[in-house]
């Protein structure tokens, strides 16, 4: 079941009496306890006022939050944003929300489902209502690929790898990204997701204009606007990851990531050797054939690793298929090399 809330300023709420800013639409059923948790994410601090040329550069919140909602840790998507001015000529902003049960998150990551057309609501209109929670979600996968919007705004798509690779190393610890008006984070993000094992997407909570957060609430890649407070504070977190968009990064460092980031490639290839090569071959050991015997252990990427694969008898399984071979007589051997 998929929860929504959506709060703006308008003459009437849902809630009997309620006026201002307020719920316009809510979920069936909702408790008020959950209503008033996801109220209190609503939070914007515009950059330019309505009416000002800039306006249309003031950041969106596009955030994937971890919070305890009805008992229960929950994934909350939202996305925040200036709404020119409300009813009464004053300044507004409209806030959707969605709560995502665990079997309803698709592979590809909450980055990806932000950024799917029609998923979160960017306009309100009509009187307050009620709606169901049998709204279907798309669904999708996100394949690794070359980070082509990091390559393009720092001159390096390693850095998204740089991005990913903190996250495995230390989940608990937030990691900065400062940023300036008119910068599109959430490909950003969507891309540096991306580069992780899809089980672990999920794990990642973000905001693409951090501003703050309750109490109790997780968020791990924070992105902070220049000369903010917040950007300011991030300097006190020394041991934290800092990318800062607005000043040159130069060349990207780090593990494999980084270099799947560049590349796009992360898979093992297979090269064939004549079907007579083994008749010269001297004998091997039950568990290797003659061309891995005394050789090294090949490797793949697992996890931002490189892990040996146990060495076994193959045959001619699809690449990417080794871990499903056994025994048998074959005479056509692997050759395995990581594509980087």
């Amino acid at each position: 079941m998929i929860q929504e809330l959506l709060y703006t300023s308008a003459p009437k709420g849902l809630k009997p009496g309620s006026r201002g800013f307020c719920t316009v639409l809510s979920t069936s059923g909702m408790p008020a306890p959950v209503a008033t948790a996801l109220e209190s994410l609503s939070g914007y601090r515009p950059v330019y006022p309505p009416g000002d040329p800039q306006a249309k550069l003031n950041p969106v919140v596009y955030s994937h939050l971890k919070m305890s909602l009805g008992g229960r840790r929950s994934d909350v998507l939202s996305r925040v944003a200036d709404y020119g001015l409300d009813y009464s000529q004053r300044t507004n902003k409209i806030a959707h929300h969605l709560v995502v049960d665990s079997n309803d998150r698709p592979s590809a990551g909450p980055a990806w489902l932000l950024a799917h057309p029609d998923v979160m609501r960017t306009n309100w209109e009509g009187e307050p209502h009620i709606v169901s929670g049998e709204r279907q979600l798309p669904n999708g996968k996100s394949e690794t690929r070359v980070c082509s919007h990091w390559k393009e705004l720092t001159g390096d798509a390693g850095w998204a790898g740089v991005l990913a690779e903190s996250f495995l190393k230390k989940p608990d610890q937030p990691a900065y990204i400062v940023f300036s008006p008119g910068m599109n984070l959430l490909p950003l993000i969507e891309e540096a997701l991306a580069l992780l094992p899809a089980s672990k997407r999920w794990d990642v909570s973000f905001s693409t204009y951090f501003t703050k957060v309750p109490n109790g609430v997780t968020c791990n890649w924070r992105c902070v606007l220049a000369d903010s407070p917040e950007a300011k504070e991030s300097r006190r977190y020394v041991q934290s990851l800092r990318i800062d968009l607005t000043e040159p990064l130069g060349p990207a460092t780090g593990g494999e990531l980084v270099e799947i980031a560049r590349t796009g490639r992360a898979h093992i290839e297979t090269v064939q050797e004549p079907a007579d090569a083994t008749t010269s071959k001297a004998k091997s050991t039950p568990h290797e054939t003659p061309s891995t015997a005394g050789a090294a252990p090949p490797i793949r990427v697992r996890d931002g690793r490189s892990v040996p694969i146990p060495r076994q008898r193959v045959s001619n399984y699809p690449v990417g298929h080794a871990e499903q071979a056994h025994g048998g007589t074959s005479r056509s051997l692997f050759k395995w090399v990581i594509a980087l």
